[in-house]
């Protein structure tokens, strides 16, 4: 009960100051929500590049880590025979290059497979062009690969 007719509230100022409050409130969750989109979409960006490596163009998907100290360490990933850079990004390796602050490279091999010197020249190519665009560290650069990218992998490292 209320000591006084005058402490009562007041129905038609209740609903002016909810939906003055309302009205706030729902700008500030249509600003939230737009920043969180906006960092999710930088954040999962993932570009695709070209270059030409023995006058074949030649393309590579890179995703960037949000902070990472420079020189960046960057991990190469090789898709299996048949496979595609795209492909290989459903590994879900970006949350963790990410959080320990890695570049990864998505390689794309000539029609879907890895095979020898022209793919060697490829690599090399990457590791210059991404040491050079994005400050990557040309000796710290690791490689995975599955089925067929492995055995590439394998046969990077005895070069």
């Amino acid at each position: 009960s209320w000591a006084s007719a005058e402490m009562a509230p007041r129905p038609h100022r209740i609903n002016a100051t909810l939906r003055q409050c309302m009205g706030s409130s729902i700008l500030v969750i249509r600003l939230a929500c737009l920043v969180l989109v906006s960092a999710t979409a930088a954040r999962g960006a993932v570009e695709v590049r070209t270059l030409q490596v023995d006058g074949i163009e030649r393309r590579y998907l890179i995703a960037l880590p949000r902070a990472a100290k420079v020189p960046t360490p960057t991990v190469l990933v090789f898709p299996g025979a048949g496979g595609t850079a795209e492909s290989a990004r459903r590994l879900g390796l970006e949350p963790h290059a990410d959080r320990r602050g890695l570049i990864l490279v998505y390689a794309q091999g000539v029609r879907r497979n890895w095979s020898g010197e022209r793919d060697l020249a490829y690599v090399r190519a990457v590791i210059e062009d991404v040491a050079r665009r994005d400050r990557a560290d040309p000796r710290r650069v690791f490689a995975t690969g599955m089925s067929d990218g492995g055995f590439f992998v394998g046969a990077l490292a005895c070069k």
